[in-house]
């Protein structure tokens, strides 16, 4: 399956992802959605399961329906080790927990055709502020965590939301050491900089000039899609090469800061239209192939996306 993936991403073919998963049943539902765990609290609980399943199903029945291929995410975000220490889960019971979140869509995923599961791996740092790192521990840290995933029945490992270009240098050397397949997903601003301040086509030169083995492709993760757009036009202008090398947008419902969407008691969102216009406008105006929802996003987002996206792959 994981050369599958790559092979329709580098074809240029539209691949809609999925929209939010964990705040829609944070919100959405009676489960209980741990602020630190996130999906992986409902993981042990059939019914939690059953939920998750019945979240991401609905997203693949609409992208099925319209003739889409489609990439899903695996709640493996929030199955980090120290998280995992926090609630108690340590050993070989915390590797576990990591392989049951990557294996939990296979069912999802192999019901049908063209559907692909990613397992987002997280940051060593906070994903939206410039901190330093140990780089030792940092190796460490995302070591553990691929090793966990290595041997996942899953087509693509996705480091998503990194802030800092010393963290996703460490990860992405971590995960070229391995046969996985993997993506690289920093956050940026309108300007096109990782919260670190460098700019995102020197990380890809950066990154890439280091490693003996390149990601399938780069994302711009947790950016709302018209931030993501200003941020592609300053890529674009600074570093072309650099800027062919990002595929994948995985645009949040609101563009209000992280903290403003961590604090609020609802969920901060765009209305469906005007979201899934600007997210589908990455693909006409950037050439963006993989285009979903991220915090804040749900089932009419990705409905009025995959809509306006179903006739990409037949233009």
């Amino acid at each position: 399956m994981s050369v599958g993936y790559a092979s329709l991403v580098g074809s240029g073919k539209v691949v809609v992802g999925d929209c939010a998963t964990g705040t829609r049943l944070q919100f959405e539902s009676p489960l209980s959605v741990d602020d630190d765990l996130g999906l992986v609290a409902l993981v042990h609980d059939d019914l939690g399961v059953k939920a998750i399943r019945s979240v991401v199903a609905g997203y693949v029945a609409t992208a099925v329906q319209l003739g889409l291929p489609i990439v899903v995410d695996a709640p493996t975000w929030w199955a980090r080790r120290d998280r995992l220490a926090r609630a108690g889960i340590r050993g070989i019971e915390a590797i576990r927990v990591v392989r049951r979140c990557a294996d939990l869509l296979t069912d999802v995923r192999d019901a049908f055709p063209d559907v692909f599961v990613c397992a987002p791996m997280g940051p060593f740092t906070d994903g939206y502020l410039s901190e330093g790192l140990d780089l030792v521990e940092a190796e460490d840290f995302h070591r553990w965590q691929v090793d966990g995933l290595a041997g996942a029945d899953v087509d693509v490992v996705l480091a998503a939301t990194f802030s800092t270009t010393a963290d996703l240098r460490v990860a992405a050397k971590v995960l070229a050491e391995t046969d996985l397949p993997f993506a690289l997903g920093p956050t940026v601003d309108a300007r096109g900089c990782l919260p670190d301040g460098r700019p995102i086509h020197e990380v890809i030169d950066l990154v890439e000039s280091e490693l003996e083995r390149p990601p399938v492709h780069w994302a711009l993760c947790c950016v709302h899609p018209t931030i993501a757009a200003h941020a592609l036009d300053r890529v674009s202008d600074a570093g072309p090469a650099a800027r062919a090398r990002i595929r994948q947008v995985k645009g949040n419902g609101s563009a209000a800061s992280p903290a403003d969407r961590e604090s609020a008691r609802q969920v901060l969102s765009d209305g469906a239209e005007p979201w899934a216009a600007a997210a589908a406008a990455l693909r006409e105006r950037h050439d963006i192939n993989v285009i979903g929802g991220c915090c804040g996003t749900d089932h009419r987002h990705f409905l009025s996306l995959a809509i306006r996206l179903a006739g990409s792959n037949h233009q």
